[in-house]
């Protein structure tokens, strides 16, 4: 199973909507700014507050986004698109909120799918998917 981690802020957002700690050691090429919010203080707007999930699902779309562009841009039929149509496409998408759900209905406006984290199966080819 491949990983596939961008830009240094998706690290942190990741670990923010999944509760992973992601430990490591970081060499800085440029000059950076670095703002420390404590863990307690993330978990809780992001998991305990009354738009928990709004927020959750907000973050998740930033990373589907962004990890969308990397994953995309080099395949049929976004290979061809710039990368501010391939943007505006990811952008246009939404995140179900999926937290109370075990099976989604994908209906035919749809047009893609990607799958950031966790696994899925398709219910009509029983292929098993990994995010």
């Amino acid at each position: 199973q491949d990983s596939y981690v961008v830009a240094g802020n998706v690290i942190g957002e990741i670990g923010a909507v999944s509760g992973r700690r992601y430990d490591m050691s970081v060499v800085c090429e440029t000059s950076v700014q670095l703002y420390f919010i404590p863990w307690s203080v993330l978990k809780s707007i992001i998991h305990e507050s009354e738009s928990a999930i709004e927020i959750q699902n907000s973050i998740w779309k930033c990373i589907g986004v962004r990890l969308g562009v990397v994953l995309t841009h080099s395949k049929a039929p976004f290979s061809d698109w710039p990368k501010e149509k391939l943007m505006a496409h990811l952008e246009s998408g939404w995140v179900p909120p999926l937290q109370q759900i075990k099976c989604l209905n994908i209906t035919d406006d749809v047009a893609d799918i990607i799958l950031i984290e966790g696994v899925c199966k398709d219910s009509t080819s029983n292929v098993i998917y990994y995010g």
